[in-house]
């Protein structure tokens, strides 16, 4: 009977223990959750400020809003490397789209440009539309997501889908992006 208090403290601490792990647990699956679906607030939604001044929406037709299933491939283009960036995008884009179905889900392909309007005289290289700014709210999440020559996909409710790791191999960034396009 003496054992029987030293026995109730040894289970009560092998509780509180497992008690800690399934709340840090618990608590890790939430964060992870929470910064896997950032979604666009309604009323500030993905537009942005095209080479050509005008505002550009994701949303319907080649370079505007996304329709059905469409889906959006943000990155980031380098006005540093410029035409470096132009071709590395414009292969993986290339190669995407050979490996994509045809009639298959409709993706846009927007580049941001890391210094404004510094990018414009790219545009005609472009396969893709490249953007000057985007509104407040997501610039703030592009310039906290993507490192590198990463990029970011969007679903057609808008939600960010996926974080795209960066790769200096354009066939390799392709099918990166084509695995979480069907994840």
């Amino acid at each position: 009977m003496r054992y029987l208090p030293a026995i109730a403290i040894v289970m009560l601490l092998a509780n509180c223990v497992y008690l800690g792990r399934t709340v840090a647990n618990e608590i890790r699956a939430y964060k992870a959750r929470r910064d896997s679906s950032e979604y666009l607030p309604r009323d500030g939604s993905l537009n942005g400020i095209a080479t050509d001044g005008k505002i550009v929406s994701a949303g319907g037709g080649a370079h505007a809003p996304l329709q059905g299933e469409g889906y959006l491939l943000l990155f980031v283009i380098d006005a540093a490397k410029g035409m470096e960036d132009i071709r590395h995008w414009n292969n993986v884009i290339q190669t995407a789209t050979a490996a994509l179905h045809p009639g298959g889900r409709s993706i846009q392909y927007w580049g941001i440009c890391n210094a404004a309007d510094a990018c414009n005289q790219y545009q005609p290289f472009a396969s893709f539309r490249i953007v000057a700014f985007l509104d407040p709210y997501q610039m703030h999440i592009v310039a906290k997501t993507i490192q590198d020559r990463g990029a970011l996909l969007y679903d057609p409710v808008m939600t960010l889908r996926s974080h795209i790791p960066s790769s200096n191999d354009p066939s390799l960034q392709a099918s990166l992006f084509l695995k979480h396009l069907k994840e």
